[in-house]
């Protein structure tokens, strides 16, 4: 054999022997504790994909074909393999983060019930990460993407059933697990194309033109003298920028009304508690509109008229103060534009992305849940967790949202006579109604599991 020849042998088994140790690992990973909190169809896949990659390389190494192939031949049909064999790994160091830590399991469930019932069959990965705020990423549409390049069946791409999203949350957030009502933003980014929200939202937003074509001018005529262009060519250059803004700041004010639309003053109240830690309420980028203007609009949803609760609606009423949209201090003129643009039509949207979002979903009235929310409020002050609600003398499981509005309701009234009673600090008293409210979760999610299989 020779020496060319050789070379390709040693790489092709290498990456034969890296396969077998990457089917070792999942192996691994079906046995750890966190195991229900895993997608099985994408360990499924990972398996499979893994042995069709093994089975083909191992061809390839007694090949005489490949082994008359060119050296530059014979590594782009290496590639192939290995390129697939990183987008695998990618998932399986994703998969690997579920459960790491303080991680939230038992959240898996819920969150994948809510996707599924609005987009079909869905997966998820729920995962800490590095970073100071959420992510999402499509998955699943990596993997078919390169499963073409080596020719993985059919059969095999079909263990993904639908879309795998990877859910993405701050690491330093683990332990604050009522702040995961900020989940429902990410779940309205796996909707938000799926649903053709931008088409539905985006034809209600006008320019205002007379306020483009002064700030063209003022540009323009700001300009020194050697550098100055025509005022025609700065107004196409911001209205491109205010159209890219606007597109961006829709989807994310989109975003923000289905987690309002999931989880009712919950949501709000987790975003006042992250979106603030992120930096100054005025920033804004072509990526995201000034927080500010984030809980102005989410205000606008919210009617606390409702609420039973004093501190509550005390902290909610300092704090719609601070959120008003005309307390914005604006560094970039033409986001100035761009907010006022979404401002104008604001209702409209709101009601629109609600509409659509209902129509699958359903929208959480916590006005007609104050009852059992009462209940859930009072399990909390007696240290147990509020998985349960009566009814008619029936103990009925509680709904998510409803566990989550009594955990943060629970936090303004109950935490200082939790604090009193057992001597605690605030974070020790926090931290333990954080975990009331997680096994409440996971409680609820073992019921309705049995009840769906009775």
């Amino acid at each position: 054999m020779d020496t060319s020849a050789k070379w390709r042998n040693h790489v092709v088994q290498a990456q034969i022997d890296r396969c077998l140790a990457f089917e070792d690992h999942i192996v691994s990973l079906r046995r750890r504790e966190y195991a229900h909190a895993l997608p099985p169809a994408i360990l499924d896949f990972l398996d499979r994909a893994s042995l069709h990659v093994r089975r083909r390389l191992r061809r390839l190494r007694g090949d005489p074909d490949f082994n008359a192939l060119s050296d530059s031949e014979a590594q782009t049909q290496i590639s192939r393999y290995l390129d697939f064999y990183q987008w695998m790994y990618v998932a399986a160091s994703l998969v690997e983060r579920v459960g790491a830590g303080d991680g939230l399991v038992e959240l898996y469930m819920p969150l994948r019930r809510i996707l599924t019932r609005a987009l079909g069959e869905t997966d998820i990965l729920l995962l800490p990460i590095p970073s100071v705020n959420y992510s999402l990423l499509a998955v699943g549409d990596g993997l078919r993407i390169v499963s073409k390049t080596v020719g993985l069946p059919e059969a095999a791409l079909g263990v993904l059933g639908g879309q795998v999203y990877a859910v993405g949350f701050p690491g330093l957030q683990s332990g604050h697990f009522l702040g995961q009502c900020l989940l429902g933003h990410e779940a309205g980014h796996a909707m938000y194309d799926p649903l053709g929200l931008d088409n539905v939202l985006l034809p209600l937003i006008q320019k205002d033109e007379e306020r483009l074509e002064e700030l063209a001018r003022s540009i323009a005529t700001g300009m020194p003298a050697d550098m100055r262009i025509g005022e025609v060519q700065i107004r196409a250059s911001l209205a491109t920028a205010i159209t890219t803004a606007v597109e961006r700041w829709v989807m994310e004010i989109a975003c923000d009304t289905i987690g309002y639309a999931l989880f009712g003053p919950a949501f709000v109240l987790s975003a006042l508690q992250f979106l603030p830690l992120l930096g100054p309420l005025d920033d804004s980028t072509d990526e995201y509109p000034p927080n500010r203007m984030r809980l102005h609009l989410l205000f606008n949803l919210l009617d606390d008229s409702g609420l039973r609760y004093p501190r509550v609606r005390a902290f909610l009423r300092a704090w719609r103060d601070v959120a008003s949209f005309d307390k914005i201090e604006w560094s970039i003129p033409w986001h100035e534009l761009a907010g006022e643009s979404i401002m104008s039509a604001s209702a409209e949207i709101s009601s629109a992305t609600l509409e659509n979002v209902e129509a699958k979903l359903g929208v959480f009235d916590y006005r007609g849940q104050v009852d059992y929310i009462d209940q859930l409020v009072e399990r909390m002050r007696q240290g147990v967790p509020p998985n349960e609600v009566v009814t008619g003398g029936t103990p009925v499981t509680a709904s998510l949202p409803c566990i989550m509005n009594a955990g943060w309701f629970s936090m303004f009234s109950v935490l200082q006579a939790t604090m009193r009673e057992h001597q605690w600090t605030e974070r020790e008293a926090k931290d333990r109604m954080n975990r009331l409210v997680a096994k409440a979760v996971e409680l609820g999610e073992v019921q309705t599991r049995w009840q769906e299989v009775q």
